[in-house]
């Protein structure tokens, strides 16, 4: 149990992690052969492109676990905290549809994908793989808004206690 907490609470920092280390390791190994070796490798940029779209899929879930993702709540927080309330679980359950939505056309994608069998140009590598980031992203997303809205009625119910008998 200890491990699976400790990846529920870290799975989207160690990823980002990897992916933006990857990233920056190829880009300083591109420099050193083009500039001391005269010499560049072909395939460097795709494998970045690659990296850097797994990034912005786990990076979207990672921002969706903090609460920190982008939301333009202007006229919002005009309005009355009961109406305020009701609107914001509104547009969370249409983005959670717009998850689950995106979440399924994209594993028809990802299988598409599998069942033609192309392959990147400079890396050789099969297309549904970099395809995956897009259900991972997504997936992992719709994990976390679900452990959102937990956490949201535990605190709810921690702070307005039903009276007995009500």
């Amino acid at each position: 149990m200890h491990i699976l907490k400790w990846l529920d609470e870290n799975i989207e920092k160690v990823l980002l992690g990897f992916f933006i280390s990857a990233i920056v390791i190829i880009m300083l190994l591109q420099i050193v052969m083009r500039y001391l070796f005269n010499n560049s490798l072909p395939w460097t940029e795709e494998f970045c492109r690659y990296c850097y779209i797994y990034v912005m899929f786990i990076g979207m879930s990672f921002a969706v676990k903090e609460g920190s993702h982008l939301r333009v709540d202007a006229l919002v927080e005009l309005l009355p905290i009961r109406l305020r309330e009701v609107i914001i679980v509104l547009v969370d359950l249409f983005v959670f549809a717009l998850l689950v939505l995106m979440f399924v056309s994209s594993l028809t994608t990802v299988h598409d994908a599998y069942l033609v069998g192309n392959y990147s140009p400079g890396l050789k590598f099969p297309f549904f793989i970099l395809y995956c980031s897009v259900p991972v992203g997504f997936g992992l997303s719709i994990v976390r808004y679900i452990e959102n809205y937990i956490k949201k009625i535990h605190v709810s119910k921690k702070n307005n206690p039903l009276k007995e008998g009500e």
